[in-house]
């Protein structure tokens, strides 16, 4: 499958989507995160880490494939709501996007109120991940 391009990637068939997982700071596997985005045809998240091993730096660039070009959304932070619900929040203006189990899905809306409920969402994903183990990684 195309997503070896990306080593230790990890792709989930349901909702098709292409994970992988790096401490390189951006620009660094965005031409290969394109190239599996187009080959496979489904989304790629590339969780970025800081070098430095901190928990609350993480950031996603996502690659979405479409019917004409690829959309790119470079730097999104993961946000947990108080009901559970996963998104990715733009660092500044644009659409959040929800994780589903069927997909992923653009918002024009945030899953959030104003700035206090924002890095709240930000510290229960952060929370979240710490209590898990992902591709090796103690996040």
């Amino acid at each position: 499958m195309a997503a070896t391009l990306l080593p230790g990637s990890l792709f989930l068939k349901t909702p098709g989507v292409v994970v992988h997982a790096t401490a390189a700071a951006a620009p660094l596997f965005l031409g290969e995160t394109e190239v599996v985005a187009i080959a496979t045809g489904h989304p790629v998240l590339l969780l970025r880490r800081a070098a430095d091993g901190s928990s609350t730096d993480v950031t996603v660039d996502i690659a979405l494939p479409g019917s004409a070009d690829l959309e790119w959304f470079l730097g999104y932070r993961l946000f947990r709501s108080l009901a559970g619900d996963s998104w990715l929040v733009p660092p500044g203006s644009g659409p959040s996007i929800h994780l589903m189990r069927r997909g992923l899905f653009l918002s024009e809306h945030h899953p959030f109120a104003d700035e206090w409920d924002h890095e709240a969402g930000i510290e229960r994903a952060s929370a979240h991940l710490a209590s898990h183990r992902i591709g090796g990684w103690s996040w």
